[in-house]
Parts: C-alpha cells; sequence; structure tokens
C-alpha cells in the first residue's frame, strides 16, 4: 500500500501542518517514507501513531531535519525506513524551523509485507 499524505504542500515560515490518516494494516510489514522537498529553509518530520485515531503519540521518526539538499545525492529526495509503535493508524507532522521562507513537499507512506 502506498499513500501519499502530501501533494506539494507548502509550510509556511514557522508553521506545521500534520497529515491526513494512514490506516497501518500490519505491525509485521515494512514501513517507509519517500520524501521531496523544495525551498530554502529546513523541515522537520515526526511520526505519529494511535490506537483510537484521537490521542496520536510521536514515535518512529521524532524531529528528523530535511532540505532541499539531503538525501543521498543532495537533492531533497530520499526514503526513510520506519520502525513504528503499536497502533492503527498513523500520520506525519511537518514543522518548518528555518523560520524566513516556505518549504514544498512530497511525502509518501509506503506498507507492505
Amino acid at each position: 500500500m502506498i499513500v501519499r499524505l502530501f501533494n506539494e504542500e507548502s509550510v509556511a515560515a514557522g508553521q506545521s501542518i500534520v497529515s491526513s490518516t494512514a490506516l497501518l494494516r500490519s505491525k509485521r510489514h515494512v514501513h517507509a517514507l519517500q520524501y521531496s522537498v523544495t525551498g530554502t529553509c529546513k523541515l522537520d518530520i515526526s511520526t505519529r501513531t494511535s490506537c483510537n485515531n484521537t490521542d496520536y503519540v510521536n514515535n518512529g521518526i521524532k524531529g528528523k531535519s530535511i532540505t532541499a539538499i539531503s538525501g543521498p545525492d543532495a537533492n531533497g529526495k530520499d526514503i526513510i525506513p520506519l520502525t513504528l509503535d503499536p497502533g492503527d493508524f498513523f500520520r506525519v507532522k511537518l514543522q518548518e524551523t528555518g523560520n524566513s521562507n516556505a518549504i514544498v513537499v512530497d511525502i509518501w507512506f509506503l506498507s507492505k509485507e
């Protein structure tokens, strides 16, 4: 299952956004995030899970900073493997931390056996 959580979403300077909810089918699956970012600022990614789809707990990725020059090719693109705590529901929170310009992001969530 691949779910696009953000589709060229702009995160304003100093602001944060949270993705829609993805359903985790099995904890035995391989989970990963693929991202693509453009802009001149820094973005922190945090992952969250929930058992009741109301109260979300930070886990997996906690404040990983990415920029338009992150990733193995220094082009703002990478795949991050995830180890997630128990929970049936999954979200991603993005926080722009450069505090000067917006950053644009695409993020896909992969869950497969």
